[in-house]
């Protein structure tokens, strides 16, 4: 019996009726959030809650949603703001990253041709240098074999008269050395 107490209960809900008093459901209970026949605000489980009619509740309600409403729309609003601010950074670094990253190609670029003259230029006067150096070097071997020849031209008579027992000869040796 309880479950058809508690369907028709329901269906009464639906039609505007009130399932205990089956009068119409003119007034909202603002403390349980519910519709409520008269009986119910007078003599009922609502009677000392504050009760409203149901329309002022609807309209009361209704300015409520639209405050919610307007505040998620301010809301929505502000972060698609937020949003277009985030691409248009994202778009900025974006940029800011490609001309740095060429920036940094370019002085790089700039400082291997800086380095390349350099080593070439180095290169080139150290090889000047040597080939200078190389020549003094074959200038200097030269006069030092040349030396060396008149030393040996100068030094055969002494040692030919080393080999000798004749005094004379040696005597002439020691003249022409004293000479020269």
């Amino acid at each position: 019996m309880e479950a058809s107490i508690e369907g028709a209960g329901a269906a009464a809900m639906e039609v505007g009726r009130c399932a205990e008093h089956g009068k119409k459901l003119a007034y909202f209970c603002k403390r349980e959030k519910l519709r409520v026949c008269s009986k119910c605000v007078i003599l009922g489980s609502h009677q000392g809650h504050t009760v409203v009619p149901v329309e002022e509740a609807l309209s009361e309600l209704k300015e409520l949603l639209s405050a919610c409403s307007k505040e998620l729309e301010s809301k929505s609003l502000e972060q698609s703001s937020r949003l277009e601010e985030i691409d248009q950074n994202v778009t900025t670094t974006k940029e800011e990253v490609e001309a740095l990253q060429r920036q940094v190609g370019d002085d790089f670029d700039a400082l291997r041709s800086f380095l390349d003259a350099e080593e070439k230029a180095l290169k080139e006067q150290i090889a000047a240098e040597a080939q200078d150096t190389l020549q003094e070097l074959s200038r200097l071997k030269m006069e030092c074999l040349q030396r060396v020849e008149s030393l040996r031209t100068l030094a055969e008579p002494l040692h030919s008269a080393l080999q000798t027992d004749n005094l004379s000869e040696v005597l002439k040796v020691l003249n022409i050395s004293s000479d020269g």
